[in-house]
């Protein structure tokens, strides 16, 4: 009986060191996306997106240019013009969901009638560019960059970074300041010495939100849909995306010259 005691109280003792020992040294909940057991999950592999896709086709992730042909666009993480100087991505390609994608088409198409148009730095995101950003820049823009363990709506495909342009010259439009200033100067509520940027400025703003996007009060030019927790976080490439477009293309043209096609069975 004493011998069976003494254990039962070697194991509470062993427990509480090991509870300690974790209290200790656990880091912060990082809430990394690719383990299951915490609360942000990440779409990684074609086949749970194509899964994705079937089941709400709003969340498939279309071409911008394919909704929009005047869109005008600089893909700065597509260069070394950006804040880590290298390119991030391996194309300029644009990408949004289709929902977003058609709410941003109908932005366009009112600033068309006034001789603007859109034109877009970044759309879709996926989520590994947004972990290098964080991994490299995280402290220094913390007030800027969305930390993984959360996600950014660009991972989402429903957020743009924008300004406006001249059509159809493409002239660009003076604005408070340039493309990811990460200072209080690029802020909705900062005062403007240029009123003619922040006319511009306001523009955009009532532009966006007349469709549905609402603006992040520290970056004019960040715009992403109000319903963002609706969608998941996604990890699929601008390569992957682009190599989806051209079998889906492929799979349109069979179809449209198989000589079934259009035939109605009774």
């Amino acid at each position: 009986m004493r011998l069976l005691l003494k254990s039962n109280r070697a194991l509470v003792v062993l427990a509480f060191l090991a509870l300690a020992a974790s209290v200790v040294t656990a880091s912060p909940p990082q809430r990394v996306a690719r383990d299951p057991g915490t609360r942000t999950t990440v779409i990684t592999t074609r086949e749970a997106y194509e899964k994705l896709c079937r089941d709400n086709p709003a969340n498939e992730l279309v071409p911008v240019p394919s909704l929009i042909p005047d869109i005008r666009a600089e893909v700065r993480y597509a260069s070394r013009d950006n804040f880590l100087g290298r390119a991030l991505y391996p194309d300029a390609s644009l990408f949004l969901t289709r929902i977003a994608a058609e709410k941003l088409a109908r932005v366009q198409a009112d600033l068309r009638q006034h001789g603007l148009g859109l034109r877009l730095y970044d759309s879709y995101r996926p989520y590994s560019i947004s972990e290098t950003m964080w991994k490299e820049s995280g402290k220094k823009f913390a007030a800027y960059l969305a930390p993984p363990w959360l996600g950014s709506d660009h991972n989402r495909g429903i957020a743009v970074d924008a300004d406006l342009v001249r059509l159809p010259t493409g002239t660009a439009l003076p604005f408070p300041t340039d493309y990811d200033d990460f200072t209080p100067k690029a802020w909705h509520g900062s005062p403007c010495d240029h009123p003619q940027a922040a006319s511009n400025r306001e523009r955009l703003r009532t532009a966006m939100r007349s469709h549905g996007f609402v603006e992040y009060r520290r970056e004019w030019w960040h715009y992403h849909l109000a319903e963002a927790e609706g969608f998941p976080l996604l990890d699929i490439s601008h390569s992957e995306l682009a190599r989806r477009e051209r079998r889906v293309s492929a799979q349109k043209s069979r179809a449209a010259c198989s000589p079934n096609h259009g035939v109605q069975k009774e």
